[in-house]
């Protein structure tokens, strides 16, 4: 079985990511799999993968534009989180 490529999160997509984190001394900013994320209380809450924004949320609190998805492709163990989202990192955009 052939191995899927991860390909890296654009610049812009970056920087949109990082702009969009609040200033809070509880998040924690640093990179999983090569992609970053952030981290509240050594808790993953949201992160990029490829050109996608991953958002931790319940069920019931996803909205439109966030698919409800197990990360099995997400991880290389393939062991997934329930309460993960994924939104398309072309759409998103942030407001403060």
């Amino acid at each position: 079985m052939a191995k899927m490529q991860w390909k890296k999160s654009s610049p812009a997509l970056i920087a949109r990511f990082a702009a969009a984190l609040p200033d809070d001394p509880k998040i924690q900013r640093r990179s999983m799999f090569g992609y970053p994320c952030s981290f509240v209380n050594g808790n993953f809450f949201t992160g990029l993968h490829q050109e996608n924004v991953v958002v931790r949320l319940p069920g019931d609190a996803r909205g439109p534009g966030v698919s409800p998805r197990q990360s099995r492709d997400l991880r290389p163990d393939g062991h997934g989180q329930r309460d993960e989202g994924l939104v398309d990192g072309a759409g998103w955009h942030h407001e403060k």
